[in-house]
């Protein structure tokens, strides 16, 4: 990011904030980078289904 740019936010971008997101800067966004942790997440989407948000 150039410096004085503040980052962009995703319109799910609460949402992450509100389930505990560990939210990081990526590509001029504020991105969720995980929740409970790679390895949960990893099996959850194994059994299940899941989304990101871009």
């Amino acid at each position: 990011m150039t410096e004085g740019t503040e980052p962009k936010k995703t319109p799910l971008y609460p949402k992450h904030v509100l389930a505990h997101a560990k939210i990081v800067e990526f590509a001029g966004f504020l991105m969720p980078m995980f929740y409970e942790g790679i390895v949960p997440e990893h099996k959850a989407v194994r059994q299940n289904v899941g989304v990101f948000d871009v």
